[in-house]
């Protein structure tokens, strides 16, 4: 029953109808507080459409509660280290970062990194999630160094999984060279350069 009025919360809120999908979302959690109580992670579905839906109407004091709600009943079950929770910082750290509030979304995102680290291990393709979050970050705030070591990270990550002359480092390659040079480093930035113009050579069809 609590799935069938999630679902149709969905609908409503396609249609950008947000009353009634909150209207159903606040059901499906009362069904599901019923059943499970209050305190069980059993109610993250509804607390995640109830996030997402207050995100969409730019309500961000009520999405912030229900993300820390999230947080809260999956580190009661599960303990610090869950998926819940890691994607319910990733939800606070996206409002924080609209409200151009760098230092909370940085440190929402590094206890985010901090659990996938321990769940997946520190050079995991879903660990490299937040981590390539944070990039963005420090790139944005304008912050070379500390977004350097960052894309440095990404780029050991993509050694890992895919090889070191894979087109998957380009990107962090060119970012880590950029904010080198910002920082003054152009040796080490002419290097990671010249190593990207390598990798696209080589990734071009013949």
């Amino acid at each position: 029953m609590s799935e069938a009025v999630g679902q149709l919360g969905h609908v409503y809120a396609a249609r950008l109808d947000y009353p009634k999908a909150e209207e159903n979302f606040q059901r499906q959690l009362a069904l599901l507080q019923k059943a499970y109580g209050g305190e069980s992670p059993m109610i993250t579905p509804a607390l995640q459409n109830l996030a997402a839906l207050a995100l969409s109407r730019k309500q961000d004091s009520a999405a912030e509660g229900f993300f820390n709600r999230i947080i809260a009943v999956n580190q009661k079950a599960y303990g610090e280290n869950n998926q819940a929770a890691a994607t319910a910082m990733s939800g606070m750290a996206r409002i924080y970062f609209a409200q151009k509030d760098f230092a909370k979304t940085e440190a929402i995102l590094l206890h985010s990194q901090k659990i996938y680290e321990a769940m997946y291990g520190p050079s995991d393709l879903r660990t490299a999630v937040p981590v390539n979050t944070l990039c963005y970050v420090y790139d944005q705030w304008g912050k070379p160094e500390k977004s350097a070591p960052c894309h440095a990270r990404m780029i050991e990550i993509g050694e890992k999984q895919f090889g070191t002359d894979s087109p998957y480092l380009v990107k962090d390659l060119a970012a880590e060279a950029q904010a080198l040079r910002q920082l003054g480093r152009t040796e080490e930035a002419t290097k990671l350069e010249q190593r990207t113009q390598t990798i696209s050579a080589q990734s071009k069809p013949n």
